[in-house]
């Protein structure tokens, strides 16, 4: 196929291939095709659940989020994007590396007040799933009572959102 004489929908060329080359486990065309399919149609969910399916494969966990994230906003309904969320949570929260050298986290905004600003952020703050995990993290001072965020896809995912944000940040 050319991509250059591709229909009028060019975008799902680079998607498919992206898909088949993620399969062939070649990470770094899979990515190209991925980054192509979200530059020719922003709002084409399917492409940024292939990067968050490239990324968890190359464990790049804040890419991973970032894109899920993307996804989700997107369709909030897609079961897909929601449990690539929770699984990019998951993955992050639980990766030594993470936690020995901050890798992975580089990835994130700075968020802060900036974030923080933004209503989608003050009415996920508001959600009392959220308040009472993150109250519970602040007082055991570890990630225990996030485990039941973790069975609610919806909740994981504005989650998801916080930590991407940069709102939620280690040892803070």
């Amino acid at each position: 196929a050319d991509p250059d004489n591709a229909s009028e929908r060019p975008y799902l060329l680079f998607s498919s291939r992206g898909a088949c080359s993620l399969q062939l486990k070649r990470y770094r065309q899979a990515m190209a095709d991925a980054d192509k399919t979200i530059a020719l149609h922003a709002t084409f969910t399917t492409g940024h659940i292939l990067k968050a399916r490239v990324c968890e494969m190359t464990e790049d966990w804040s890419g991973m989020m970032t894109s899920s994230v993307r996804a989700h906003d997107l369709e909030p309904e897609n079961e897909t994007a929601l449990v690539l969320c929770r699984d990019a949570l998951v993955s992050l929260l639980s990766d030594e590396n993470v936690h020995r050298t901050g890798k992975h986290l580089q990835g994130f905004s700075p968020g802060g007040a900036n974030a923080m600003a933004r209503e989608d952020m003050q009415e996920i703050m508001r959600d009392p799933k959220i308040q009472t995990a993150l109250a519970g993290m602040q007082r055991a001072q570890g990630l225990g009572p996030l485990r039941p965020i973790l069975d609610d896809l919806p909740a994981c995912a504005k989650f998801c959102k916080l930590v991407s944000s940069g709102l939620l940040v280690e040892g803070a």
